[in-house]
């Protein structure tokens, strides 16, 4: 289980990582959420009350960096 440090909000996340990864926001907002059922199950996209997600960015990058 991630730390609660790690974790924050998809569009929060997706400003500040999208420089890094030289795509879009919302290109990566789109990957995430085609891919959501995936970082579900790897731990990496958690699910808060309400229609809002939370990531850790620790994860993610392990993740995309697989794919």
């Amino acid at each position: 289980m991630p730390s609660i440090d790690n974790l924050q909000p998809i569009s929060q996340f997706a400003e500040s990582f999208s420089q890094r990864l030289g795509i879009k926001p919302r290109s990566l907002k789109m990957m995430i959420d085609r891919n959501q059922d995936e970082l579900i199950q790897t731990g990496a996209v958690f699910k808060t009350k309400g229609k809002s997600r939370l990531i850790d960015s620790q994860a993610f990058m392990a993740w995309y960096l697989n794919h």
